[in-house]
């Protein structure tokens, strides 16, 4: 009886120990990319947050600004679904602690003419597998059929339209538009990303530290999400920021009725933001002047005004 209780330990142990063995075989070789080098290239903007529970909760809670921008379709989907993904994540510590802690990248691309949506990619927590994820993700949502087998397609509750996901390299990629997923997988096949990108690279450089996230925003493919958020009478002057700059960086803060924004935009020579190189920045004593209920408000100063206006005038003609 002795041999075998002591036959039926060793087998146990052997059977955990070879487990451990593979499952931690499978972690050590688990390739992991950074979230960034899932965005795909044409991003009009992204935003990155380092614990996006801390911020979800700010804007949740009592920020003005959200309150108004959830008013618009795009960004009351997002609310829909973020408020989802932080319900859900509570039911799990190791998931909600992946909320708190690691790297979120939100990015907004243009999917069609007369369309945009956003791209969600976050960090999993060692040494979450995709199917944890998938079995948790199965407990709070619906599946539904989806047209694309490599993506999983699933339904939150208080959701009207399904949700794509994928996990890829230790990251979980998630969009409303199953395109998207496509493109982030093809992104992360090429083994390259935006970092790679000189003009970003600098920009990225410059984030700021103790703040609540970093706003990134590609000139060149703004204006084509702009134009889902303005009147029409607005929308041919947009076409005019894809000469303005080439990348700008934000750090974001975020107050109950404001949202700071400061950072660093670069330009290349043909962009009209180039035109200042040789300016030095002056104060503006404009902004005493205006009504408390001004809606945007912009301010160009120069030291020497001869050299801009012939500048300027180059800009003009070419």
């Amino acid at each position: 009886m002795k041999r075998k209780i002591i036959i039926t330990i060793i087998v146990l142990v052997s059977l955990v120990t070879i487990a451990g063995i593979y499952l931690g075989y499978d972690w050590l070789t688990q390739k992991r990319s950074q979230p960034i080098e899932a965005i795909p290239v044409d991003a009009s903007a992204l935003l990155e947050v380092n614990g996006p529970a801390n911020l979800w909760e700010k804007l949740h809670s009592d920020s003005k600004v959200w309150s108004s921008l959830r008013t618009t379709d795009l960004f009351s989907r997002l609310t829909t679904l973020i408020g989802a993904i932080d319900t859900t994540l509570k039911s799990d510590e190791s998931l909600n602690e992946a909320f708190k802690t690691k790297q979120l990248i939100i990015s907004l691309h243009p999917t069609s003419d007369t369309s945009a949506d956003f791209l969600f990619v976050m960090q999993l927590p060692q040494p979450l597998t995709s199917k944890t994820v998938d079995r948790f993700i199965s407990k709070h949502s619906m599946a539904v059929p989806a047209r694309d087998t490599r993506f999983h397609a699933i339904l939150f509750k208080g959701a009207n339209e399904p949700f794509f996901y994928t996990i890829q390299n230790a990251l979980f990629i998630g969009s409303y538009d199953v395109t998207l997923l496509d493109k982030a997988s093809e992104q992360l096949k090429r083994g390259s990303s935006l970092l790679q990108d000189p003009i970003f690279s600098r920009v990225h450089e410059t984030a700021g530290r103790n703040v609540d996230a970093h706003l990134y925003v590609q000139f060149s493919s703004l204006p084509q999400v702009l134009s889902h958020f303005s009147a029409r009478d607005f929308i041919p002057g947009f076409v005019k920021l894809k000469r303005f700059a080439r990348w700008a960086g934000l750090d974001i803060s975020v107050k109950k009725d404001e949202v700071m924004l400061s950072g660093f935009t670069m330009p290349m020579n043909p962009d009209f933001l180039n035109l200042f190189k040789s300016q030095e920045a002056g104060e503006s004593h404009t902004i005493a002047m205006l009504p408390a209920s001004t809606a945007s408000y912009a301010s160009f100063s120069f030291s020497d005004f001869t050299p801009f206006a012939d500048q300027y005038n180059n800009y003009l003609s070419a």
